[in-house]
């Protein structure tokens, strides 16, 4: 029901039977009407102009580009060095700059029993819609850095409680105790 039908019955109406049928008719018009739950962009569009729908079908895919979310998984060891609200270095795939104002938003309480890592959620601020939503990213996180050298686990033999690698000096191969 459009809203000129509904008009052109009001105009008709005359007696009970007429407001009936106008009131009928608004009803009909007031659940013909999409509003959406939050202000955003269009991003597609399910149905057609004129479509009958069903209650559940979703007729467009409705996007909020000023605040972008991105999730990372943070190893476990790591996760003690990141705090809410630390910057974060984001690079846009096709975009050789940094984006500024990105930002730790929330790190997850659980860790994830497959993989080990804790579920981080970065925000960044997108007031002119520069960067699409979907969009590939790199990002690095800053920690505290610490003096020391990294080897594979698979380098490391532990026995009797004491963690050691096995390096190189000359022409033999000295055992060094490590912390790890």
């Amino acid at each position: 029901m459009t809203r000129c039908t509904a008009l052109q019955l009001e105009r008709g109406a005359s007696g009970p039977e007429g407001r009936v049928r106008v009131h009928q008719a608004e009803a009909a018009l007031a659940q013909s009407v999409l509003r959406a739950p939050f202000s955003g962009v269009i991003a597609r569009k399910y149905v057609d102009r004129g479509a009958l729908i069903s209650p559940g079908v979703p007729v467009y895919q409705l996007v909020d580009d000023q605040v972008l979310k991105i999730r990372v998984g943070v190893p476990e060891s790591m996760v003690r060095a990141i705090h809410v609200g630390d910057p974060v270095q984001v690079v846009i795939e096709g975009d050789a700059t940094a984006v500024r104002g990105a930002r730790v938003a929330k790190i997850d309480p659980i860790v994830d029993q497959g993989s080990r890592k804790v579920g981080i959620e970065i925000q960044i601020e997108n007031p002119r819609h520069a960067i699409r939503v979907g969009s590939f990213a790199r990002v690095s996180l800053a920690t505290d850095k610490v003096d020391g050298v990294t080897v594979p686990q698979r380098a490391v033999r532990t026995r009797y409680g004491s963690s050691a690698v096995f390096v190189r000096s000359g022409d033999h191969v000295e055992r060094r105790v490590v912390t790890t």
